[in-house]
């Protein structure tokens, strides 16, 4: 899925679905342009029944929820994310894009993959028509999913207790949520957590949770803060901002 500050406005660009075929080496693969679909339109609908079939596997990386489900009313079931995946049996210390999670796990990576286009061009996939570039980067993303799924199932040795630590790490990602710089990450902290253990716990109600992670860029800690609407959301960013975090309103803080 391909689209432009991923959340719960963000718009959905393309949907890539790959189906792996009995006797054939490479799946075939759909590119959908989902740009300015309404949820009633044939293919929505259509996609729709694939994406919520529960007896269907679905294999993303970063899977973003909360825009399919807030845009057109899909709510996605048995899903495989690769990138949580990696994050729960390896301990990483941060997400990794789709790329670097192929190199890790041996598999062939995505030569199409360009991310200076955003430098450029940060809604480059409302580019339309879409061109030969665009399709081969959506397309070539999906193709590659099926060899690191199966490396990362091979992998674990309880797969029941490694898939329901991914369903538990989604739902977290299916609220809405904003991007958090704190110039004081150990005040913030506090000492062995109970800082923030403190401000999540008053926050509970409101289905407070904060992800952590060191971006490449900048010099100042981050985190991601969820809630479980939007109003929460702003319950809770005003209680945040009194523990000394500034918001940089930026959904879409990892280009995966």
């Amino acid at each position: 899925m391909e689209g432009v500050d991923l959340c719960q406005v963000g718009p959905v660009c393309i949907v890539t679905i790959g189906v792996k075929v009995e006797k054939v080496d490479d799946p075939i693969i759909f590119v959908s342009d989902t740009l300015d679909l309404k949820k009633n339109s044939p293919l929505i609908v259509k996609l729709s029944s694939v994406l919520e079939d529960k007896d269907i596997v679905k294999i993303i990386h970063d899977c973003k929820m909360v825009a399919l489900l807030h845009q057109y009313g899909i709510r996605l079931t048995n899903v495989h994310d690769t990138q949580v995946w990696d994050v729960i049996t390896t301990s990483a210390a941060r997400p990794l894009n789709l790329n670097d999670t192929l190199s890790k796990n041996g598999c062939k990576t995505n030569i199409f993959r360009d991310g200076s286009v955003y430098k450029y061009n940060p809604k480059y996939w409302m580019t339309r028509p879409l061109n030969q570039k665009m399709i081969n980067w959506a397309a070539e993303d999906v193709a590659n999913l099926f060899a690191l799924q199966s490396k990362q199932v091979a992998a674990v040795k309880n797969e029941t207790s490694c898939r329901l630590a991914s369903e538990e790490a989604l739902a977290i990602r299916d609220k809405v949520h904003a991007s958090v710089e704190v110039p004081n990450v150990g005040r913030f902290i506090g000492r062995n957590g109970s800082n923030i253990n403190s401000l999540t716990r008053s926050l509970k109600p409101h289905g407070a949770e904060f992800q952590r992670f060191t971006p490449d860029f900048g010099k100042r800690e981050n985190f991601v803060v969820y809630a479980n609407d939007e109003m929460a959301l702003e319950i809770v960013k005003a209680r945040v901002r009194k523990a000394g975090a500034n918001y940089t309103n930026n959904y879409d803080y990892y280009d995966y």
